[in-house]
């Protein structure tokens, strides 16, 4: 989890008895790895920090622009709840969130975002942010959007309920009956990447020449009728059709870059 995608925040902290104990108290670091057991709550911290940030990132365009990001109807903890209810399945939680960025010469709180959740229902809500601009939002890139196959599916339903692009919160609202909130953004930000798939290659070649050399040759890609081609040695190809690690290792780097 790289800083680079938490600079408004360097520190949170996690107090949790459901769904799972957690105490967790984490500095973000250039390079923050988490290391432990299954069910210690890795991929629970993972959520929580994409889905605070979505918050605070929304809170701060709000500002910026004197105009709602997804609902002129939400409150403030209208908005949370609704992130945390499309991020989190089964979301019945008991505990407190807290995001925070350490002034570097006091050691004192200078920016946070803290709220609490009881049986799923946010009750308690507080911020304060410095700067009114946004930071960069961090890519979840879950178990689900590691094959070109997944992100088929996505545009395959898209179509169906007739969304070419997400304009409004009611499209929004409707995918994420069949999708997580953060798999949905991840999705749009991928495809959106996609007309620039040779400079994603080209600088991978240049950080990794190893990797590299291990994908094909693609010029382009494009989604088509809901399926995803490029163009690999100057035949279309259905990129679905790589193998599973090509495929893990393109989307990886599509959505890094």
């Amino acid at each position: 989890m790289a800083k680079l995608t938490l600079d408004r925040f360097t520190n949170t902290r996690l107090r949790f008895d459901n769904p799972i104990a957690i105490n967790f108290d984490v500095e973000f670091k250039n390079l923050t790895l988490m290391c432990g057991a299954n069910g210690v709550g890795k991929t629970f911290l993972n959520k929580m920090t994409w889905a605070t940030m979505f918050i605070a990132n929304a809170f701060l365009l709000q500002k910026e622009h004197n105009a709602p990001v997804l609902s002129d109807k939400f409150t403030d903890i209208d908005l949370v709840q609704f992130v945390l209810d499309t991020t989190f399945s089964d979301q019945d939680f008991n505990g407190d969130v807290k995001f925070y960025n350490i002034e570097p010469i006091l050691g004192t709180p200078e920016e946070f975002i803290d709220f609490t959740i009881v049986d799923g229902k946010v009750t308690d809500l507080e911020y304060d942010f410095q700067e009114l601009e946004s930071a960069s939002n961090p890519v979840y890139l879950s178990a689900q959007t590691r094959q070109f196959s997944a992100i088929e599916s996505y545009t395959s339903i898209k179509d169906l309920m007739r969304i070419s692009h997400l304009t409004c919160f009611e499209d929004i609202e409707k995918l994420t009956g069949h999708f997580p909130l953060y798999d949905i953004f991840a999705m749009e930000l991928l495809i959106g990447k996609f007309p620039a798939i040779s400079e994603v290659l080209k600088q991978l070649a240049g950080a990794s020449p190893d990797l590299s050399d291990e994908l094909p040759n693609i010029t382009e890609m494009f989604v088509e009728k809901g399926k995803v081609y490029g163009t690999i040695d100057g035949n279309k190809t259905r990129i679905s059709n790589l193998g599973a690690g090509h495929q893990a290792l393109l989307i990886m780097f599509i959505g890094a870059i």
